[in-house]
């Protein structure tokens, strides 16, 4: 995936998110983002895919939490060689 497609998606979806977030919580919401990125917290019991990636050592090199990032941030930790995650949980908090 190009860099500016998963970046315009990130930021999508983060929109979406917080309009969600707001018609459920009385707190007013900032208009920002930065994100709190865990790796390698998935796991669905299925095994891989030929076409499938995993970086099990990433959570030794940047540890299991990584942030505050800004989108670009999150570009550069998880888009590589033009492979994004299959899914990328975004929650407010």
């Amino acid at each position: 995936m190009e860099r500016n497609i998963f970046l315009e998606r990130l930021a999508s979806a983060s929109s979406c998110c917080r309009d969600f977030t707001a018609g459920y919580v009385s707190d007013l919401l900032a208009d920002g983002w930065l994100y709190w990125t865990q790796l390698n917290c998935s796991y669905d019991k299925h095994p891989l895919r030929a076409e499938e990636i995993v970086f099990p050592d990433d959570v030794q090199k940047y540890g299991s939490r990584v942030g505050p990032l800004d989108a670009e941030g999150v570009a550069d930790l998880l888009r590589r060689d033009g492979a994004v995650p299959e899914w990328i949980d975004i929650s407010v908090r």
